[in-house]
């Protein structure tokens, strides 16, 4: 349920944290991650089901944030398994992986399986998926770093503004992208917005009446000619 999603998200936020404070404290330049195809798969599937867009779809990145990698995530589980055995490297298996509770071992306990009869080759399909969009995604995410630029003005206390004549004239996949980083930049952990909120968002942005809607750190205001996102206080 949404419950134990959200532990899950906390823990997995938690895990990061820790990972990076221990790294910072043996100097190490890269934490190195276990995903693998299969996790790649079971990640692609989980934001289909949150009707997520082409980033999400797109998959986990072999480099996140310039310092954490991912070498294994073309191999898959059943190969890495089959490596440890042979070569009798012990490892251990995560107890959570054994329970329905989550979201992700329900796809990987039972809707995988399920895929793998339809299409048997349904994690390297699903890989080389996440391939094609992700070039797809950069070449879009390219577009988009010139745009906002070039197009919107980040004031010295952090609000951000841009021209309403200037989005409406934008194919609807940049307004959404464009939206979306605006969005991602005011919010106070930098987390990027989920796909309704962006369309949430873009519903006010795209009439001709004023209005404020609020989101995560933001309220974003749309004037005459103006869309201005202001930083809302943070409570203490």
């Amino acid at each position: 349920g949404r419950g134990a999603a959200s532990l899950q998200a906390r823990a997995r936020t938690a895990r990061y944290r820790a990972m990076a404070e221990l790294a910072d404290d043996i100097r190490a330049d890269r934490i190195v991650t276990g995903h693998t195809a299969n996790d790649q798969a079971e990640t692609v599937l989980l934001w289909l089901l949150r009707g997520a867009g082409l980033t999400g779809l797109s998959g986990m990145r072999f480099i996140r944030n310039q310092r954490i990698i991912r070498p294994l995530l073309e191999i898959t589980r059943h190969d890495v398994l089959d490596y440890l055995k042979r070569e009798g490297v012990r490892y251990r298996e995560d107890s959570s992986n054994a329970t329905s509770l989550y979201r992700r071992n329900r796809i990987r306990r039972e809707l995988l399986p399920v895929m793998e009869q339809i299409a048997p080759a349904i994690v390297r399909r699903l890989e080389r998926q996440s391939h094609v969009l992700r070039a797809d995604d950069e070449y879009l995410e390219e577009i988009v770093d010139h745009l906002y630029r070039s197009t919107v003005i980040v004031e010295p206390s952090g609000n951000q503004r841009f021209e309403r004549q200037m989005l409406a004239r934008l194919p609807a996949a940049l307004q959404r992208r464009l939206l979306r980083r605006s969005l991602r930049a005011g919010d106070p952990e930098g987390r990027a917005p989920s796909l309704r909120t962006v369309e949430n968002v873009l519903r006010l942005v795209a009439g001709k009446s004023k209005g404020m809607v609020s989101v995560r750190g933001l309220d974003v205001i749309t004037e005459r000619e103006w869309i201005v996102l202001r930083l809302t206080p943070q409570r203490t």
